[in-house]
């Protein structure tokens, strides 16, 4: 999973100017840079203001951490984040600024964890864990993509297994960890994993079942791609459906390259079913 990155549909920039809508079209905001054009503080600090005036409005579906933190404002305040596939902690450092819970960071790639605990260490409620999530305990060879660390994966079909660093991690379950450390209560469980998402469903059958996880982030998108990298919309549905979690919300949606268009790939949000 990229690091986070507020929607396009929410906020775009023209020159030195950065507009903000929201969802009922209207203009909420339009903040000028004099000039300054490249990403600095600057940039940065009204690109914070205008989200903050969003939400404010009580805008919803522009900002998923700012809708984490609204959906979750009378939740258990014990509720911890899980955020399996952390690697170098980009999400946990966005979860601790937006929920202010404890986050467990799990990322089993050792040049990786490295990065995460030495991004974390200022932040003593960020816990990295060097450890992968699966459907059962035990040890598993990982491929390692040379090029980037966003896409090592557990799957034997990775298209970068072949020529990439294969490297043998430990493996747990979200349900074992959870009964080893007593969490009575997961705010938010976030699963970046590469096309490894059902594994790690199914090793979190427990605690879903039981409903004490409020939240899940999962990347995944419409269609297949050939090389099976994501798991689809579809498939997650038919897996939380029947332990009672239905999609709340879609984010950061990446558009395709070349000529296919169409949506690459997206976040999606699935919470507790809503009584009608």
């Amino acid at each position: 999973m990229a690091p986070h990155k507020r929607s396009t549909t929410a906020v775009w920039e023209a020159g030195t100017l950065i507009f903000v809508a929201l969802s009922d079209a209207r203009t909420v905001a339009i903040i000028s840079l004099n000039g300054n054009t490249n990403y600095s503080p600057m940039r940065n600090l009204a690109k914070n203001l205008a989200f903050a005036l969003l939400d404010r409005r009580r805008s919803r579906g522009m900002h998923l951490m700012m809708d984490l933190r609204y959906w979750l404002r009378t939740s258990p305040k014990e509720g911890v984040v899980l955020d399996v596939g952390a690697n170098e902690g980009h999400y946990a450092a966005e979860f601790r600024r937006y929920l202010q819970r404890r986050v467990y960071a799990f990322e089993p790639v050792r040049s990786t964890f490295e990065k995460l605990e030495a991004h974390s260490g200022r932040d003593r409620g960020i816990v990295p864990f060097q450890l992968a999530m699966g459907s059962a305990p035990g040890t598993a060879e990982i491929a390692v993509n040379p090029q980037t660390s966003l896409v090592s994966s557990l799957r034997p079909n990775a298209k970068w297994h072949s020529d990439g660093i294969r490297e043998t991690v430990q493996v747990s379950t979200v349900d074992s960890f959870c009964n080893e450390h007593g969490l009575g209560r997961v705010a938010v469980l976030k699963i970046d994993v590469e096309g490894y998402e059902s594994e790690v469903l199914s090793g979190a059958r427990g605690v879903l079942g039981r409903g004490i996880v409020d939240f899940l982030v999962l990347e995944t998108a419409f269609l297949q791609s050939q090389d099976h990298h994501r798991v689809t919309i579809d498939m997650l549905v038919s897996h939380l459906t029947p332990l009672g979690y239905e999609p709340w919300g879609v984010y950061d949606c990446e558009l395709a390259q070349g000529d296919r268009g169409g949506i690459n790939f997206m976040n999606v949000v699935f919470g507790r079913r809503r009584q009608e």
